[in-house]
């Protein structure tokens, strides 16, 4: 087997510092924009009930991380015809695991820095699960976008890895999990407290 070093190929060197530099930006920014109201509200409540997370900075993220496969999908070919593809996925596996450890860093740190009450709400064990379990869903997502170096329309690719998260935020996590965290998170229980948010 070949190794590939993605740093030596000129037409991703500079995209991949640009990458993790704009993730880094917009997940720092994405976490510095809820710090304003973490008093009256909890950390759950911000990166998974309003969908800042899942409708916003993932959808930017993913679309990144498509952009860095789709740098590398000319010299895939080549790669798959000298036996090499396989070299270039552990590079693309490590390069997404940096992707989501920069987007994690960006949304951990103001809040690191400035809050000390995460979860307000419910308790801290469940609240980090879910979180944990939303993060989990977004990576599986993400290396599932590898598959793009190989079939002919890599875009259904895309569309299929946002329809799964879509699909885990909306009919798994507001409808069910949020609510096992807090009873804040049942709508019928705000319906009948007059509770908006």
């Amino acid at each position: 087997m070949v190794d590939i070093d993605l740093e030596l190929l000129p037409q991703t060197k500079r995209f991949r510092k640009l990458s993790l530099a704009l993730i880094f930006i917009l997940s720092a920014a994405t976490s510095i924009y809820t710090l304003h109201a973490i008093k009256e509200r909890d950390i759950v409540y911000f990166f998974l009930y309003n969908n800042l997370l899942s409708l916003y900075l993932q959808t930017f993220v993913l679309l990144i991380i498509f952009g860095q496969i789709l740098k590398v999908r000319p010299i895939a070919v080549f790669l798959g015809i000298r036996k090499a593809e396989t070299g270039l996925v552990k590079k693309l596996l490590q390069l997404i695991l940096l992707d989501i450890l920069v987007m994690t860093v960006g949304l951990a740190i103001p809040y690191l820095l400035g809050v000390r009450h995460y979860f307000r709400w419910g308790s801290p064990a469940l609240g980090s699960l879910l979180l944990f379990l939303h993060l989990l869903c977004f990576a599986l997502c993400a290396f599932f976008m590898i598959l793009s170096l190989r079939v002919s329309h890599p875009w259904l690719i895309f569309i299929i890895a946002i329809a799964v998260i879509m699909l885990y935020h909306y009919n798994l996590e507001q409808s069910t999990l949020l609510s096992k965290y807090s009873i804040l998170f049942d709508p019928l229980y705000r319906a009948t407290h007059y509770i908006y948010f």
